[in-house]
C-alpha cells in the first residue's frame, strides 16, 4: 500500500508559501489568524463543537528568533517546528471573542523587527453533518459508508481516518494537492481501493475507528479563513 500523507491543510499551504529565494531586502512575511471549529465526541457519543484560535507565521528569507501576536485584548508566543511558528488556543465553547484584528511581531536573527496583522471575522466553518458512518461486512472485504451534508462556501475537502490509538491510518488524499475531488460530492466509501493507507494496515472490526472530515475556505491562495473538522464512530453492521 502507499505510504499515508500527513499533514493539514493550513500545513501545506505554509510549506507551498515559503520561497527558497534569499536575496529579497525586506522580510518577507507570512501571518495568517482563523478560528478552526471541531465535534467533540464524549464517551457516550453525544456530540459537541468546540472553537480554537490558529495563529501561524513564517517569513522565507530571514531567520525568525521569536513570533508574538496580539489582538489588543491578549497576546499569545508562537512556537516553532523548524519551519514555521504557530499556536492553537482553545477549544473555546463560543467564538465570539476570538474575532477581530490579530498583529504578528516577528523578530529576527539578522533583520530588524517587522509586524503584519490578519483580520479574524465571523465567517466561520461550522463541521458538516455526518449523517452516515457505516462500517461494512460482504463476506469478502470490509469497507465504511459516509454520507454528509454538503458544506457551503467551502474550498477544500478532505476525509481521514484513525485508530484507536488517534494515529490516521488513511486519508482520501492521493497526492499533496488533492483537496479538491470530493468539493461536490456527499458520499465516499473509505475500502482497499480508495484514498492512500499506512503501510500494513487494513479495516478490522475489532478496532475501534473514528472518521474526519476537514473542510476549510481561503482568504487567498496562501490565507485560509476558516477550517472545521466533523467526527463520527464508525459502527458496523
Amino acid at each position: 500500500m502507499k505510504k499515508i500523507i500527513s499533514g493539514g491543510i493550513f500545513l501545506l499551504l505554509i510549506l507551498s508559501f515559503v520561497s527558497c529565494n534569499f536575496d529579497e531586502d525586506d522580510p518577507i512575511l507570512y501571518g495568517d489568524a482563523y478560528i478552526f471549529s471541531e465535534d467533540s465526541i464524549s464517551n457516550t457519543g453525544e456530540k459537541a463543537v468546540y472553537y480554537n484560535l490558529i495563529l501561524i507565521s513564517s517569513c522565507s528569507n530571514y531567520e525568525i528568533s521569536s513570533v508574538t501576536a496580539n489582538n489588543g485584548a491578549n497576546s499569545y508566543t508562537l512556537t516553532s517546528d523548524g519551519t514555521y511558528f504557530s499556536t492553537k488556543e482553545g477549544p473555546f465553547t463560543s467564538y465570539d471573542n476570538l474575532i477581530g484584528k490579530y498583529t504578528f511581531n516577528f523578530s529576527f536573527i539578522s533583520a530588524n523587527a517587522d509586524t503584519l496583522s490578519n483580520e479574524v471575522t465571523s465567517e466561520i466553518l461550522q463541521p458538516v453533518t455526518i449523517n452516515s458512518c457505516t462500517g461494512i461486512d460482504d463476506g469478502e472485504n470490509l469497507s465504511i459508508f459516509l454520507k454528509w451534508n454538503k458544506p457551503e462556501n467551502a474550498d477544500a475537502i478532505y476525509i481521514q481516518l484513525r485508530n484507536s490509538t488517534n494515529t490516521v491510518i488513511f486519508t482520501s488524499r492521493t497526492g499533496y494537492y488533492d483537496y479538491y475531488t470530493l468539493l461536490n460530492n456527499t458520499e465516499y466509501t473509505i475500502s482497499s481501493d480508495t484514498g492512500t493507507w499506512a503501510d500494513d494496515t487494513t479495516l478490522s472490526k475489532d478496532e475501534k475507528y473514528t472518521v474526519e472530515i476537514s473542510i476549510s475556505n481561503y482568504e487567498s491562495s496562501s490565507s485560509i479563513q476558516a477550517e472545521s473538522i466533523a467526527k463520527a464512530t464508525v459502527n458496523w453492521e
